[in-house]
């Protein structure tokens, strides 16, 4: 179980967003596990033919090796979005902007769940010569995987968070809060979500920024540092109708 204590003034910062990078992140998740994400088939098999691009597979190498199934993500891959409408430009430049420092303290965050890969070890070791990897293979992938489906993607997440909204107006953040999943509650002061991981994240006036996710694991997921900016992603509603239209044309803008 985990808690995420709020003061007055985080209550004030709760807020909705779109994130293209954190969508672009957890694709991969769902690639690697088709069976447990079935309702995701017809994206995998049309990403399955990307990744098959030995180009394709070189220049995302780097992203997918922090993006392993059942790891922790070091929270500067994933930076919460700084408004609702945020492009995919926008966040990689968050990603790209990340002080050595910070790479450093979270990609060794992550290593109790499960030791850093070649490339996380040498982007520790090294993070201003080794980002640039990690930024283009952000890139590759989204505009190959991500870009071709992202206009369904978004209004699925935009119509989330007008319901959201809705939330707010009509009930305060404790109502949209508890309302994100079956596993989060809202406790007076505190958001409570039943998890395994026992965090005890302290807001400290700073408020949350949260957005809906396509490709997210049937539960709410937090930042896992306390010093990161304060952020969550959960579920988006109704993900099951993303496919049933007809299905997007392969992506063309990589390589160019």
């Amino acid at each position: 179980m985990s808690q995420l204590r709020f003061e007055t003034a985080d209550v004030a910062g709760v807020r909705f967003g779109v994130s293209p990078v954190w969508e672009t992140v957890s694709s991969l998740w769902v690639l690697r596990d088709p069976i447990r994400n079935a309702l995701h088939l017809p994206w995998i098999d049309r990403a399955r033919t990307f990744v098959a691009r030995p180009e394709v597979a070189v220049a995302v190498g780097p992203l997918r090796e922090l993006a392993r199934p059942r790891a922790w993500l070091p929270d500067f891959l994933t930076p919460p979005p700084p408004g609702p409408d945020v492009e995919f430009e926008e966040g990689l430049e968050q990603v790209r902007a990340t002080p050595p420092a910070v790479v450093v303290r979270d990609l060794l965050a992550t290593t109790p769940k499960r030791p850093l890969g070649p490339f996380g070890e040498a982007l520790r070791t090294d993070p201003k010569a080794m980002l640039p990897a990690l930024v283009t293979a952000l890139r590759v992938w989204h505009d190959v995987a991500i870009a071709p489906d992202w206009p369904r993607m978004r209004a699925l997440l935009e119509a989330d968070i007008a319901h959201r909204g809705s939330q707010l107006a009509e009930g305060g953040a404790g109502l949209a809060l508890a309302g994100l999943h079956p596993s989060v509650r809202w406790a007076g002061d505190r958001v409570v979500s039943d998890d395994p991981w026992r965090l005890d994240f302290h807001l400290r006036g700073r408020g949350i920024a949260l957005n809906p996710g396509v490709f997210t694991p049937q539960r709410v997921l937090w930042n896992l540092l306390e010093d990161s900016p304060p952020g969550g992603t959960y579920p988006v509603r109704a993900v099951a109708t993303l496919w049933e239209t007809a299905p997007a044309r392969p992506a063309t803008r990589w390589p160019g």
